[in-house]
């Protein structure tokens, strides 16, 4: 039998199976006339985010819900008798990729610029033909669906997309002691420009401690509930939509961010939460607020101005849920 047939069939046992595992295993949650259907394969990076989803779809009336059936993401559901089924999908990839990223050898030109450098950003838009089977789709970037927006591209995906910005974590910003100075939670710390970063602030007197992998809630909650600054830089040289599902849980527990920049950083509601510094400048912003950390946090979490800054990101979550629940 060709080599490319076995795949074929190898590929084919892999979506029965996952297709078999998650009828097996999703448990169906039930509220008011509604009932939802996780994804209990949904990779562990995405997982706190659909527990918010569920969570914030419990906070609305029971009395409201629709009658039908809600699956998440890649969640296996099947229509049972005058019950339709309908799907939220979830967008975590980037949008904003420069010329010679991945998967973007097809992608459009946009008009929004790659600073200092003459080019455009391309609109890079994976797993379109999953999105089209979806009935909303949430996006975890702002910048993302700006750019979306203004490349012009699927508008029929777009009119059912929204930012749902991933607060995975409760609100708290209240002075405590913290242990840990300096945190990364890159998945990869050792490789790329990430390991460059990290060489470089040994170098400097400033080690950084990666604590990537903390995906259950208590664990993440834990980790930047005793954690002074996270330092957020991106992977590689192409892929530029700021890593929200990273920024936004550690802005919740009152933990100060110095982020590379990003494009579109307008876009972005809690841009004054946030400590920006380009790539070169990195270490030298985060040695000036290491030195003065209480200051920074005063200023920051201290005055209120970002906690009322991630409480209106939870109103407006809700609003898109409860808007969209209202049209089934």
């Amino acid at each position: 039998m060709a080599l490319s047939a076995l795949r074929q069939i190898y590929g084919r046992l892999l979506r029965f199976g996952r297709w078999l595992r998650s009828f097996v295993l999703a448990r169906r949650i039930q509220h008011g006339a509604l009932t939802i259907v996780p994804d209990r394969l949904i990779g562990p990076e995405l997982a706190l985010w659909q527990q918010q989803v569920i969570a914030t779809i419990l906070s609305l009336p029971a009395h409201a819900m629709p009658a039908c059936r809600l699956a998440l993401h890649e969640a296996s559901c099947r229509t049972k008798g005058d019950s339709p089924v309908r799907r939220i999908r979830f967008q975590p990839e980037h949008t904003l990729v420069k010329p010679g990223g991945s998967d973007a050898a097809h992608a459009p030109s946009t008009n929004t610029p790659v600073a200092d450098s003459g080019q455009s950003y391309l609109f890079r838009l994976l797993h379109q033909s999953a999105l089209a089977k979806a009935d909303l789709i949430l996006d975890y970037s702002a910048s993302n669906l700006a750019h979306w927006r203004a490349s012009g591209q699927r508008p029929d995906l777009l009119a059912r997309a929204r930012w749902f910005a991933p607060l995975v974590l409760p609100i708290r910003h209240d002075e405590h002691p913290r242990r840990r100075a300096r945190v990364t939670l890159f998945s990869d710390p050792n490789v790329g420009r990430r390991a460059v970063f990290r060489a470089e602030a040994r170098t400097r007197g400033l080690p950084v401690q990666n604590a990537g992998g903390a995906y259950r809630q208590r664990q993440l909650m834990a980790l930047l509930d005793d954690t002074h600054i996270l330092i957020n830089l991106r992977q590689s040289e192409h892929h530029d939509t700021l890593e929200e599902l990273r920024v936004l849980p550690a802005l919740a527990r009152g933990v100060l961010v110095i982020s590379e920049d990003v494009p579109l950083r307008d876009r972005i509601p809690y841009q004054d939460c946030v400590i920006w510094a380009r790539r070169s400048e990195v270490l030298d912003v985060l040695a000036v607020v290491d030195a003065d950390r209480e200051r920074y946090w005063r200023d920051i979490f201290g005055s209120g101005r970002c906690a009322a800054r991630l409480r209106a990101l939870a109103a407006d979550n809700r609003s898109v849920l409860a808007e969209f629940l209202q049209t089934l």
